[in-house]
């Protein structure tokens, strides 16, 4: 199954060249739809493979996610979001 598509990337492309509060409010449906959902659904499906030969492993995907929101109190960089998803898979 394809989980991303092209706008997934060009969700970021868009980020990078206007990384403002407005922008990203103005398309927070979209990073929903194109960004967040699939990557959800992404980290489901790995998890659900780990889980098959560790059963001891459960997480939700909610719990494996960093933030979009950039921690820009101590960073010369103040554009307020990442241009790139992530994500821990741990069993602790």
């Amino acid at each position: 199954m394809s989980y991303f598509d092209r706008d997934f990337l060009r969700f970021f492309e868009e980020l990078a060249g206007d990384n403002s509060k407005q922008r990203f409010d103005e398309h927070r449906p979209r990073y929903h739809t194109i960004v967040k959902d699939p990557w959800y659904a992404f980290l489901q499906a790995c998890i659900t493979e780990i889980a098959k030969t560790k059963e001891e492993f459960s997480i939700e995907p909610k719990h494996a996610v960093f933030r979009i929101n950039r921690d820009i109190r101590f960073s010369k960089n103040k554009q307020p979001y990442k241009t790139n998803v992530s994500a821990i898979l741990s069993s602790r």
